[in-house]
């Protein structure tokens, strides 16, 4: 008896599997492809952490070059007021107006200087005869 039960279980079985072939199909392609990748994904995960933490340490460099660059620009600026101001006092107690053509020298003689005081003083003493103490 348990005999031409297996056989008419198996003619079942088969004929349904010519029938929805495509669903057995998909669950072994799906188990393979799990089997295939899963010893990669460790691989994969372990690259994109590396990739995120690269594009965040980039990030922050630039946002602190960004920053000095500000600081920078700022004390320039400073520097630029407050030496324009000094030659001011000193053009007004001569009783000389500041025009401006000296402002443009000054903020030129700044500039060319590249922030550095010394520089800057040398520059405004050679070219207009102003002697700081």
């Amino acid at each position: 008896m348990t005999w031409i039960l297996f056989k008419s279980s198996f003619k079942k079985s088969w004929l349904w599997l010519k029938e929805h072939w495509q669903l057995p199909f998909l669950l072994a392609w799906s188990i393979g492809v799990y089997i295939l990748t899963r010893r990669n994904t460790d691989a994969l995960l372990e690259v994109m952490e590396a990739k995120k933490d690269s594009y965040r340490k980039q990030v922050e460099v630039l946002r602190s070059t960004h920053n000095d660059e500000i600081l920078k620009r700022d004390m320039l600026t400073e520097e630029y007021d407050s030496t324009l101001k000094k030659v001011k006092e000193v053009y007004d107690s001569e009783d000389a107006k500041l025009s401006e053509k000296h402002k443009n020298e000054i903020k030129e003689a700044i500039i060319k200087s590249k922030g550095d005081p010394s520089e800057i003083k040398r520059r405004i003493e050679k070219e207009f005869g102003i002697k700081f103490i």
